[in-house]
C-alpha cells in the first residue's frame, strides 16, 4: 500500500473525514487529498501534525504492504460517536508500550493458550472448564478476581489499559501480531466492576480465534451467545471457588 492509502486508512481508522482532519492539522482539504491521492508528499512538519492527529507513528505511513487487519472488540460500542478515537487510542498505547519493552530488551512475553474448536461447538460446559483451567494453571485461589490483573500483567504479559469513557459499563480488547493482546477498562468503574470486565474481556481472548475467523459475519462484533459465556466466565472469576 503506497503513502497516500496508508494515510487514508489511518484517517478512516480514526473516524476522521478530509474536512475534520484538516481543521485539526490546519492542512488544507486540498493538500490532503492531494497526500492521499499520492500527488505530492506532505513536509516534514505535516507529517507530524498528521501522524499526532491520527495517534500513529510517523513509520507507518512508509511500511511496506498492507496494514495488519486492527480490530477492537467492544462490548458495546460508544453511541457518543467517540468509538474511532478510543480505539485508535487504545491500539496506540498498545503499540507504544510494545516499543517500551522492546527499547528496555525484555524478551516476548508468554502467550496463554488460545481455545480450540468452533464457535457453533463452544458450550457452556466448555466455558465453565477455561475458567477452571485458567484459574488452576495460574494458581489464582479462591478469589482470583482479586489478583487476575497482575497475573495477566506481569506474568502473561497482557496489556491494560483505563481511559474514560461512555458508557462506563462497557470495555474493549484487541488482539495482535505485532503487539499482543491488550484490554481496555473504564477508569471511572469501581474496583468490583473492573474486575469483572477484566474477566469478560479474558474470555474474548482466549477464544479469540474461535469466534473471530475469517468466516465470522463480522469480526469486531460479538454476539449474544458469546457474550453470556464471557459473562459465565467472568462470574466463576468472580466469585468464591466451588
Amino acid at each position: 500500500m503506497s503513502f497516500g492509502g496508508r494515510l487514508r486508512y489511518a484517517r478512516e481508522a480514526a473516524g476522521l473525514t478530509q474536512k475534520q482532519l484538516s481543521e485539526a492539522t490546519n492542512i488544507g482539504i486540498s493538500s490532503l487529498s492531494e497526500f492521499e491521492n499520492d500527488s505530492r508528499d506532505p513536509s516534514a512538519l505535516q507529517l507530524a501534525q498528521i501522524a499526532l492527529e491520527l495517534r500513529r507513528s510517523p513509520d507507518f505511513f512508509f511500511q511496506q504492504g498492507e496494514p495488519e487487519p486492527e480490530i477492537v472488540l467492544w462490548r458495546e460500542c460508544p453511541a457518543d460517536g467517540s468509538a474511532s478515537s478510543v480505539q485508535v487510542q487504545l491500539l496506540q498505547l498498545a503499540e507504544q508500550f510494545h516499543r517500551l519493552e522492546q527499547l528496555c530488551g525484555n524478551p516476548e512475553p508468554p502467550q496463554f493458550e488460545f481455545a480450540t474448536g468452533s464457535a457453533e461447538s463452544f458450550t457452556i460446559a466448555k466455558a465453565e472448564v477455561l475458567a477452571h483451567t485458567f484459574r488452576n494453571r495460574y494458581a489464582l485461589g479462591e478469589r482470583p478476581g482479586q489478583i487476575l490483573l497482575r497475573v495477566l500483567e506481569d506474568v502473561i504479559g497482557v496489556k491494560i489499559f483505563f481511559l474514560d469513557f461512555e458508557p462506563s459499563g462497557t470495555a474493549a480488547c484487541s488482539l495482535s501480531d505485532r503487539f499482543g493482546a491488550a484490554i481496555l477498562l473504564n477508569s471511572r468503574n469501581v474496583s468490583w466492576r473492573r474486575n469483572f470486565d477484566l474477566a469478560h474481556e479474558l474470555f474474548h481472548l482466549l477464544t479469540w480465534k474461535v469466534f473471530r475467523t475469517a468466516s465470522s459475519e463480522s469480526a469486531a462484533t460479538s454476539s449474544t451467545r458469546e457474550e453470556q459465556l464471557a459473562n459465565l466466565l467472568a462470574t466463576c472469576f468472580c466469585q468464591l471457588k466451588r
